[in-house]
């Protein structure tokens, strides 16, 4: 069994994005073991799209008054944090890009999950999923590695 915590994305103009994946694992649901993975290589597409539409509840929880269009292309998520104490809670951090060319990092209050109902759920649930696809190595170069093999066939 494993379950994610935190996924923060660092930007650094020489080296690109990185990634940084903290989850837990354990066998009987009472002992859980943490884990860490940096890294920069490029993920998929599928887990860039599940972090950036975790800002549309960073929008909504903290009443920003932006459109849809406007949160996909000016909020621009750092960090989501999960906290599974009594009901999963998921806390989301970004940088919000200003009409007036200012940049404010913004970091959301724990927002509690609903179990398979919530469109909070659901956006989790799909984000976690493409997290552990990425610490299981599946990413975007691995992908075309793939595709060229088929080709040969």
């Amino acid at each position: 069994m494993r379950r994610l915590k935190q996924i923060k994305l660092t930007y650094r103009e020489k080296t690109g994005t990185s990634y940084k994946i903290v989850w837990e694992e354990s066998t009987d649901g009472k002992l859980w073991e943490k884990h860490l993975l940096e890294s920069s290589e490029y993920p998929r597409a599928e887990l860039e799209e599940a972090v950036d539409d975790m800002g549309h509840f960073l929008v909504e929880v903290c009443a920003l008054r932006l459109t849809a269009e406007q949160a996909r292309r000016d909020v621009d998520v750092t960090r989501v944090v999960a906290d599974y104490r009594s009901v999963r809670r998921v806390a989301i951090s970004a940088d919000v890009f200003l009409p007036s060319s200012y940049t404010i990092a913004l970091n959301g209050p724990a927002m509690p999950c609903q179990p398979q109902g919530d469109e909070l759920d659901r956006a989790f649930a799909k984000l976690e999923e493409e997290c552990f696809r990425y610490i299981d190595g599946d990413r975007a170069q691995q992908k075309l590695f793939d595709e060229d093999e088929e080709g040969e066939t």
